[in-house]
């Protein structure tokens, strides 16, 4: 018996190729602005009546006000310090989409979960429409559950199908691998989170030249002190890579920049003055 023949991805059968450079622009801005926590002015990026689909447990909004409500409105009440990275983009005519991770702090109420004042990663699925430079139709898949394991409770009791897992597969992510960018993401976190700053010396000569917008020094010395004083003031500093681009060759001579997202909270003196216990997002770019 001859089956049916199931059409397939009808909803960008009438794709306009040309836009997509538009829909790439209007994206990168939306997550900027989430970034920013902004909800008020966030029909900067959605059509008013726009439709944002979730999986079970994040729900369907119908409609710009029901997206700010019943979405943006109470994950940032659960989740506070909230920041977005897109670690894949892709693009296409009118259609965009996106993987990867929130990180945030847990200070509110979540699927009936207290606060614990913990920091978790919420991973996450995007596709997006875009029509007349606004968003219409936004696709959502965001893993609750394995929040909510991070927390301490585990939705499936124990029945979750990792049960199935072959515990002696490693996860490999097969991507072209930059030697220079993974050189370059490893010291930042070995430096600052893993609080090993006296490993500077290992990778920054001794008469290493740092140029910063307060002063400039010649001594591997100093970017050791600067260090620690920095984390004197934020100890809970994170540098967050968003992206690192370079050129030359890790064997010899190459030129990197380096953007990062850095979060912390200000509780001891320093050039910022004395502590107000205050929760910071700022960028940082090094060449």
């Amino acid at each position: 018996m001859k089956k049916d023949i199931i059409e397939q991805a009808t909803k960008t059968l009438k794709n306009d190729l040309s836009k997509t450079q538009k829909t790439k622009e209007v994206i990168e801005k939306m997550v900027q602005a989430l970034n920013e926590h902004r909800i008020d002015n966030i029909g900067d990026f959605f059509e008013n009546n726009f439709n944002w689909f979730g999986n079970f447990g994040c729900g369907t909004k119908i409609g710009l006000k029901e997206f700010q409500q019943n979405w943006q409105v109470p994950f940032q009440k659960a989740f506070s310090e909230k920041v977005c990275i897109d670690e894949t983009r892709i693009f296409e005519g009118e259609w965009g989409a996106a993987f990867g991770q929130q990180k945030a702090i847990h200070t509110g109420t979540f699927m009936g979960i207290e606060p614990t004042n913990k920091k978790v990663k919420i991973n996450y699925m995007d596709f997006w429409h875009v029509k007349n430079n606004k968003i219409v139709n936004n696709w959502v898949m965001v893993d609750f559950p394995n929040v909510m394991k991070q927390l301490g409770v585990d939705v499936f009791e124990g029945e979750g199908w990792e049960k199935f897992d072959n515990k002696k597969n490693k996860y490999q992510c097969h991507l072209d691998q930059n030697p220079i960018e993974d050189f370059i993401y490893q010291i930042t976190q070995e430096i600052w989170e893993n609080k090993k700053v006296e490993n500077i010396r290992k990778y920054y000569a001794e008469d290493v030249i740092v140029r910063s917008p307060s002063i400039t020094t010649f001594d591997c010395d100093k970017v050791v002190e600067a260090t620690y004083k920095t984390l004197n003031q934020f100890p809970d500093r994170e540098l967050i890579g968003e992206d690192v681009i370079s050129c030359g060759s890790i064997d010899q001579t190459y030129l990197s920049s380096h953007r990062i997202l850095s979060t912390g909270t200000h509780i001891g003196e320093g050039v910022y003055g004395k502590p107000t216990g205050k929760k910071v997002i700022y960028r940082v770019i090094a060449d």
